[in-house]
C-alpha cells in the first residue's frame, strides 16, 4: 500500500505560498529593528508539461519531499525561522527532520520541495524551458519550470528540440487507438473489424484524411469521425511521430470529419485521454482517438469509462454500463505488459522528465536539487534506493519499492536495472556537496533505473 501521499507534505499549496512571500520580503524594507525577511533557504523545484504523468510525478514528489533531511530545529539558541538546517550544510548535523537518524549520502539532504504545475502538455513544458533563457517568443509571459514532465522523446533534428536538454526515461507506456464497441447497447461500425486489428499504415490513412470510411479497413459501412488531442500533448507527438503523419496539426483526418460533419475542426481537437468531448459532437458511434495505455487502465476498467455523459451531442441519452470502450491491436498486437516491457507493440513509449544540462549557454542549467530528484544520478534513477529504507514507511518498504508501487499504481511499468546510458552527459557536480546520493558505480559503468537522451549537439539552438 503506498503511504507517500497520506505523510507529512511540503506541498504545492504551501511551495507557491513560499514563492510569493520571498519575493515579496525580498523586496520589502524592514524597519529598524524588526526580523530581516530572507528566502526560504530550501529550494523549489517546479515541475510543469505532460498531463500524462500529472498524477504520477506528484505522488513521486510527495514521497521524495516526505523523506527527512536535515535538521531545522536547534536545542538552545536563537532558532531561526528562515527553514535553514541547523548544522552546517557541508557536514552531517547530528540528527535528522523530526528525530529521524540520517544516512548519508543522504535522499534528500536539505529538504527540497518539489511541486508540480497543472498538465499544460508536454511540448508546452519544454517550450517553457527553451525560453527560459535568453531566447523570447514575442507577446508570451513565461513561466520557468526546474524541469519539464514528458510523454514524448527527444526530437533530435535541426527542427526538433534546443540543444542541451537531457531526457530522463524513469517508466514505460504505450499509445494504442481507442474506439467505441458499443453504444447504449448497440455494436459500431469498427466493432466488425476482426479482432480491432489495424495496420500502423492503415491508421496513418486514416489520420492524414486518405481513408474515411470504417469498411475500407474491415468494418461495416459508416464515417470514420477522426478526433485528435490537443497540440503541443506529448500523447499527440508520440502518435503523429509514430505514424509519419504528413501536413499540419489537426491533420487531414480531423479536417476531413469537420468538412463532413459540418462543425468546426476545433470539436475535433479534443484533451488527451478524456473521452466527454467525443460525446458533445454525438459522433462517439463512429470515433476513432488515441489513448495512454496507462490512463486507460485507469480512467477506463472493463472498458467503462470515466466523463461518458448522461446524454450525447444530439441529446440521446446514453447508458454508461452498455456504453464500452476498447483498445485496438495494432499490426496484430495487443498492448499489454508484456508487449510494452519488451518493446513488441509497435507504439510504446517511455515517460521523462526533461531539464537543463547546462551546455547550451542560452538555456540556464538546472540546479542541484532538481537533479537530486530526476536525474540519471537522482532519486528516481539511483540504484542506492534499492537498499535504502524509508523511515517513514510502516512496513520497512524501501524507497525503490515505493517508486515502483507509484509508477504501477498510476497504470505504468518501471524501468528495471540497466546502464543508464549517461556516460556522455557530464555528471551533476555533488563532489562538492557530500550530502547527495549518487549513482554508484560511476560512467562508463553506471547502473539504474533510467535511461538519458540527450540533445547535446543538435544544430537547433
Amino acid at each position: 500500500m503506498i503511504k507517500a501521499l497520506g505523510r507529512r507534505r511540503r506541498g504545492i499549496t504551501a511551495a507557491v505560498s513560499l514563492v510569493g512571500v520571498s519575493t515579496l520580503a525580498v523586496g520589502m524594507a524592514a524597519p529598524a529593528g524588526a526580523n530581516t525577511p530572507v528566502a526560504p533557504a530550501n529550494p523549489l523545484v517546479m515541475g510543469s508539461g505532460s498531463n500524462t504523468t500529472y498524477s504520477m510525478m506528484s505522488a513521486l514528489s510527495a514521497l521524495f519531499n516526505s523523506a527527512p533531511g536535515c535538521d531545522q530545529l536547534v536545542a538552545s539558541g536563537t532558532q531561526q525561522l528562515n527553514f535553514s538546517c541547523a548544522s552546517p550544510p557541508d557536514s552531517p548535523p547530528p540528527g535528522g527532520e523530526n528525530g529521524y537518524s540520517l544516512t548519508y549520502p543522504s535522499v534528500n539532504p536539505f529538504n527540497a520541495v518539489v511541486y508540480q504545475m497543472p498538465a499544460y502538455g508536454s511540448s508546452n513544458g519544454i517550450k517553457q524551458l527553451e525560453f527560459s533563457g535568453s531566447d523570447t517568443l514575442s507577446g508570451v509571459s513565461l513561466s520557468e519550470p526546474s524541469f519539464a514532465r514528458s510523454s514524448r522523446a527527444a526530437k533530435v533534428s535541426a527542427s526538433g528540440d534546443k540543444s542541451g536538454l537531457n531526457f530522463v526515461a524513469y517508466a514505460e507506456d504505450a499509445v494504442p487507438w481507442f474506439t467505441y464497441t458499443k453504444v447504449n447497447g448497440k455494436a459500431t461500425p469498427q466493432s466488425k473489424i476482426k479482432k480491432l486489428n489495424l495496420t500502423v499504415s492503415q491508421l496513418a490513412g486514416i489520420y492524414n484524411g486518405t481513408t474515411t470510411n470504417w469498411s475500407l479497413v474491415g468494418g461495416s459501412s459508416a464515417p470514420i469521425d477522426v478526433f485528435m488531442a490537443q497540440n503541443g500533448s506529448g500523447t499527440e507527438g508520440t502518435w503523429v511521430a509514430d505514424l509519419g503523419l504528413t501536413g499540419a496539426y489537426p491533420y487531414g483526418g480531423a479536417t476531413a470529419t469537420a468538412t463532413a460533419t459540418g462543425l468546426p475542426v476545433s470539436d475535433f481537437e479534443i484533451f488527451e485521454n478524456e473521452v466527454s468531448q467525443i460525446f458533445a459532437t454525438g459522433l462517439e458511434s463512429d470515433a476513432i482517438f488515441f489513448f495512454s495505455y496507462g490512463k486507460y487502465s485507469l480512467l477506463c476498467p472493463k472498458g467503462l469509462c470515466a466523463g461518458v455523459p448522461a446524454k450525447d451531442g444530439k441529446g440521446v441519452t446514453i447508458n454508461a454500463k452498455t456504453t464500452v470502450a476498447a483498445l485496438g491491436e495494432i499490426g496484430g498486437i495487443t498492448a499489454s505488459a508484456t508487449t510494452i516491457q519488451n518493446g513488441t507493440f509497435p507504439l510504446d513509449r517511455e515517460l521523462y522528465n526533461v531539464y537543463s544540462d547546462g551546455k547550451n549557454a542560452n538555456l540556464p542549467p538546472v540546479n542541484l536539487d532538481a537533479q537530486n530528484f530526476i536525474s540519471t544520478y537522482g532519486f528516481l534513477c539511483n540504484p542506492q534506493t534499492t537498499t535504502e529504507v524509508d523511515p517513514l514507511s510502516p512496513s520497512g518498504a524501501t524507497y525503490r519499492t515505493e517508486i515502483d508501487n507509484i509508477i504501477s499504481a498510476n497504470g505504468f511499468f518501471p524501468i528495471p536495472e540497466g546502464t543508464m546510458g549517461d556516460a556522455h552527459v557530464t555528471p551533476p557536480n555533488f563532489g562538492s556537496v557530500p550530502l547527495y546520493a549518487q549513482a554508484d558505480p560511476p560512467p562508463p559503468n553506471d547502473q539504474g533505473f533510467c535511461q538519458v537522451t540527450t540533445t547535446d549537439g543538435d544544430t537547433n539552438n
